[in-house]
């Protein structure tokens, strides 16, 4: 049985593992310059100090990232360019409606949701990437992937923690009740 994707070209072509890794790394590099290039916005967006803080830390570290990702693809011999990742796309894609849409605390709460959502899968790609990097015997990058993995992880501890109290708030907002009254209406 043969499975054919009309909506991935590409896999009809029979690429290898090598080239199914390299766009995986090119997709990670598009996704950190993307939050690179978001993440300033959604601290202005932020009404939380908490959180705009944090979001602060965080640009620093998608910066930090970056540049290892740099390394990364110096170590392997790969020209670094950017791939855009579908999945991602589309949880970029509602920063903008987000912030036009959504008021009060509750836009607090969308921004925790987005980054949360991007975090969350950067987490599984970086550990995914270390364990091909290892098997390709490729320490020294692996080790880069790791560190930025650890950082990864920590934001997202953090973010969820944030999540907790900013979500609480969220709920007895004055806008959040209005709406449960209006549905209560109908």
């Amino acid at each position: 049985m043969q499975i054919v994707s009309y909506n991935y070209p590409e896999l009809q072509q029979g690429t290898d593992f090598h080239q199914f890794f390299n766009d995986e790394l090119r997709k990670t590099l598009w996704c950190e310059l993307m939050l690179k290039e978001m993440t300033p916005f959604l601290i202005k967006q932020a009404m939380s100090e908490d959180l705009s803080k944090a979001l602060s830390m965080f640009f620093l570290h998608v910066e930090n990232e970056i540049d290892q990702l740099e390394e990364v693809f110096s170590l392997l011999e790969l020209r670094m360019e950017e791939k855009e990742c579908e999945i991602t796309k589309g949880v970029f894609d509602t920063v903008c409606l987000t912030s036009c849409t959504i008021r009060g605390k509750v836009r607090d709460a969308a921004i925790l949701s987005i980054i949360q959502k991007v975090l969350s899968f950067q987490v599984v790609t970086y550990k995914t990437l270390s364990m091909y990097l290892r098997r390709m015997k490729k320490t020294g990058a692996a080790v880069l992937i790791d560190d930025i993995l650890s950082e990864k992880k920590k934001f997202e501890s953090n973010f969820y923690n944030q999540s907790i109290y900013i979500n609480y708030a969220a709920m007895f907002a004055a806008d959040y009740k209005e709406e449960l009254l209006a549905e209560e209406d109908y």
